[in-house]
C-alpha cells in the first residue's frame, strides 16, 4: 500500500505542472514525448507509458524526470531490475535529491528486500533528514525486522515533523503494541 501510495504521489507531481511541462514541451522534443508517457501512465497503460519515457530518456540521457517515471511506470508492470537500473540513473543525474533513493526504497520494500530499502532510506534520509515520509518508510522497515525501540523512534520523529501523517500514527501504535506484548512475556 505505500508503494502505491509513494506511486500516486510522485505521478500527481509529475503531473500538477501542466503549463509548464507544455511550455518545456514545445521547445524540447524530450518533454513532448514525456508528457505523451504521463499521459499513457495516467490511463494506466504502463507498456506504453514505459516506451515513451524510454524515447524521452533516448532523446535527452539527462532528463531527470523520465528516468524517475520511467522507473516508477516499470515498477507497475513489475519489471523490477530495469526500474533499479531507471532509478539508478535518476540517482546519478541528481545524487543531492532524495527522490530517486525514496523511490528505489519503495520499490525494494516492494519485492521484500528490506536491507536494500533501509539502505536506500537511510541515504534519503541524509539528504532530507526533516523529512516525514522517508522516516516512517523506516520505522516501517525496522517494525518489521522486529527492531521495535528504533522503529518506535523513527515513527514518533516522523509524526513530530508532519501530525497529520495518519500512517506513522497507525505504525507506531503497532510498533508499541508489539513492544509492549514481547516485555509481557
Amino acid at each position: 500500500m505505500f508503494q502505491k501510495f509513494v506511486f500516486a504521489l510522485s505521478l500527481l507531481l509529475l503531473i500538477s505542472f501542466p503549463t509548464f511541462a507544455q511550455k518545456k514541451a514545445q521547445t524540447n522534443p524530450a518533454a513532448a514525448i514525456f508528457q505523451k508517457g504521463m499521459v499513457l501512465a495516467k490511463k494506466n497503460d504502463f507498456a506504453g507509458a514505459i516506451a515513451e519515457f524510454e524515447k524521452a530518456t533516448k532523446a535527452n540521457p539527462k532528463y531527470y524526470e523520465a528516468f524517475i517515471a520511467l522507473g516508477m511506470a516499470q515498477q507497475q508492470i513489475q519489471s523490477y531490475s530495469s526500474a533499479v537500473d531507471s532509478f539508478r540513473q535518476a540517482i546519478v543525474l541528481r545524487p543531492k535529491s532524495a527522490e530517486p533513493r525514496m523511490m528505489l526504497g519503495s520499490l525494494y520494500q516492494q519485492i521484500n528486500d528490506a536491507d536494500s530499502a533501509l539502505n536506500e532510506y537511510n541515504e534519503a534520509l541524509k539528504l532530507e533528514p526533516g523529512n516525514a515520509e522517508v522516516r516512517m518508510a523506516i520505522g516501517f522497515l525496522l517494525a518489521v525486522k522486529n527492531q521495535l525501540p528504533e522503529a518506535i523512534s523513527q515513527l514518533e520523529t516522523a509524526i513530530t515533523l508532519k501530525p497529520t501523517l495518519a500512517q506513522a500514527h497507525y505504525y507506531l501504535g503497532t510498533a508499541k503494541y508489539f513492544l509492549m506484548t514481547q516485555w509481557a512475556q
